[in-house]
């Protein structure tokens, strides 16, 4: 594997559910960790909501190796989100690298 360019710095979040003064379950977002990563060429591709198609990026983002990393964070860089559209990849089990196939949020989906 090409040593991935790590140029871009990027904030690891993680859910927290919580309950407003009403009851309903709310969800926030807590920061974990600031780390540098690699955005790979972004692969346009259309989805469905509802009856319309809305364009979003799916873009795999490459991290230095972390054994603890959980497919239900998301990654937050400046004013950009970015959701874990899969399972994190440690390309040949090497312990160096993680791959995660991260789709954009758009700003209704934040």
């Amino acid at each position: 594997m090409k040593l991935p360019r790590l140029d871009k710095r990027v904030t690891i979040q993680y859910p927290v559910k919580s309950t407003n003064t009403t009851g309903e379950e709310i969800k926030t977002w807590t920061d974990l960790a600031t780390v540098w990563a690699s955005f790979d060429i972004a692969v346009a591709r259309g989805y469905f909501s509802t009856d319309r198609t809305i364009d979003s990026q799916s873009v795999p983002v490459t991290i230095r190796y972390r054994r603890n990393f959980n497919p239900e964070w998301r990654l937050e860089y400046g004013n950009r989100y970015f959701q874990i559209d899969g399972i994190p990849v440690n390309p040949n089990e090497g312990n160096r690298w993680l791959i995660l196939p991260c789709r954009e949020l758009l700003s209704a989906e934040v």
